[in-house]
């Protein structure tokens, strides 16, 4: 015959049932705030690459321009809602496409220009044609990872940010 529970007893079941809620909680939580920034390839949807971000994390996005053969630098902000916020681009030439005209700009001692994307609103991925020719690469958390494809063939890829 089972006794049933003294008030002690149901004191510390009640104790054992919140500690597992707030376990249970706290790792739900974790999951749900999760991101992760991923490059796919457009053509098959397949994750070339895939790693873990937090909310502000910044990445960066590095080509060589394909008129002025100077290198390139995009920098973004990964924000809580998926999407990706340009923060600036650094370069060594002007050149088609780069920020220039009644764009606010610094050269640094270095040479190089840093323009602020501020006023660029944020995406919800960026696609982007990888090749030998601008030799595409994507640094994040210290890491860079090449983006040109192992087959050398022209690539149309899709980067975002996904839970």
């Amino acid at each position: 015959m089972r006794r049933p529970l003294s008030n002690t007893g149901c004191a510390r079941a009640l104790v054992l049932v919140l500690m597992a809620a707030a376990v249970y909680g706290g790792c739900a939580a974790s999951r749900r705030d999760a991101l992760k920034l991923e490059v796919v390839s457009a053509h098959n949807g397949e994750i070339l690459f895939s790693a873990g971000v937090h909310e502000h994390d910044t990445f960066e996005l590095s080509y060589v321009h394909s008129v002025s053969a100077s290198a390139v630098r995009g920098v973004f902000r990964v924000r809580a809602d998926e999407r990706i916020a340009p923060v600036e681009t650094v370069y060594t030439a002007f050149g088609p496409g780069l920020p220039w005209a009644n764009h606010e700009y610094e050269r640094r001692a270095d040479g190089l220009i840093h323009a602020p994307q501020a006023d660029e609103p944020s995406r919800d991925e960026l696609r982007i044609w990888v090749s030998i020719w601008t030799d595409d690469a994507l640094t994040v958390h210290g890491e860079t990872v090449s983006l040109v494809p192992s087959d050398r063939e022209t690539r149309l890829v899709v980067v975002r940010i996904v839970r």
